[in-house]
Order: structure tokens, then C-alpha cells, then sequence
């Protein structure tokens, strides 16, 4: 059976660390999803079907999801190879309440050039990177001492200037 995916010619660039995005289809619902024309601040969040450190933080993304609902959540699936199958694992299994677009061929990830599962991008209204690093300070968000995502969202919540930019990502390595 061939791909599902259909993939959009893209055109990529940074201008003063903005972005620009190729169109994906997002699941559960499998519909287009252009990051581009999303005019107001997201979350990518770089997850992993396999990767121990994705299946727990996801709950806790969902808590931010809602509990920050102004700013939109996406799911990035970086894998090398990785399947339509294990996307829809992802969202049948841990239940992400935000879409999860499929970057098998991990464009995305070195746009931004995320290195770990989970990793988090806050990027403005322009697509420019205000936050990279992890989403708390430990693996498992129930044992976290510090609050990486929550900290940088209040802030941008607040119309202030995230305190800390970049921080450590823990977990799995996407690999290249």
C-alpha cells in the first residue's frame, strides 16, 4: 500500500530564526495542517511512539494544552522511516488532545534542529523561535523540579520576554 502521506512541495528558509514549515497531514483526523498559516503562538512538541520520556510527558502536555488554550499544541512524530501505523498508535494509545503531524523524513526536526523526544519549540505568530529546550526538568513530569514549557508559556501568557530561551531536553535521541 503506498504512503497515505501526501506531502506538499515546501520551501525552506530562516530569516532571523523564523521558519517557514512544509504542509503535513495531522492526526487523529488526518486532515492538512499548515503550521505557516497558524497566526498566533504554538507549541511543537517533537514526540516519539517508542520513546519512554514521549509516553509520559504526553498527560502533562495535554494539563498545558488546556490549561494554556490561547496557544496551539502540535505534535510533532520525528522518526527516520517511522509509519502512518505508529502515528496513529501515538494518538489511539496515549491520547494526545492536540494534532500530531508525521515527520518521517525529519524536515521539521532539522529546520528546528530538535535532537530529542520530547523536545519544545514556542514559536510567535511570525514562526520565530522564542523558546527551544525541555519541557520540564526530568524525564517524568510527576518528578520535576523545574517546569521548563509551564515557565516559558506563563510568561509568553503574560506578554513578557521568556526568562529562559533555550533549556535541557531529556529523552530519546531522534536519530538521523
Amino acid at each position: 500500500m503506498k504512503n497515505l502521506l501526501f506531502i506538499i512541495p515546501f520551501i525552506f528558509s530562516f530569516k532571523a530564526n523564523t521558519v517557514q514549515f512544509p504542509v503535513q497531514k495531522a492526526y487523529p483526523e488526518a486532515r492538512e495542517l499548515n503550521i505557516e498559516s497558524i497566526k498566533k503562538t504554538k507549541v511543537l512538541v517533537f514526540l516519539n511512539r517508542t520513546c519512554p520520556c514521549t509516553q509520559q510527558n504526553i498527560p502533562y502536555l495535554n494539563k498545558l494544552a488546556k490549561e494554556f488554550p490561547e496557544i496551539d499544541f502540535i505534535g510533532v512524530h520525528s522518526k527516520k522511516g517511522g509509519t502512518l501505523q505508529e502515528i496513529k498508535e501515538v494518538v489511539e494509545v496515549y491520547k494526545p488532545e492536540f494534532p500530531v503531524i508525521d515527520d518521517n523524513n525529519l524536515v521539521i526536526a532539522n529546520l528546528l534542529k530538535a535532537n530529542r523526544t520530547p523536545q519544545a519549540f514556542i514559536l510567535n505568530e511570525n514562526n520565530e523561535v522564542l523558546y527551544n529546550g525541555g519541557v520540564t526538568d526530568r524525564t517524568n513530569p510527576t518528578n520535576a523540579g523545574k517546569t521548563y514549557l509551564k515557565n516559558a508559556l506563563a510568561e509568553v501568557s503574560s506578554h513578557k520576554e521568556i526568562t529562559e530561551k533555550e533549556t535541557r531536553s531529556l529523552g530519546c535521541v531522534i536519530i538521523r
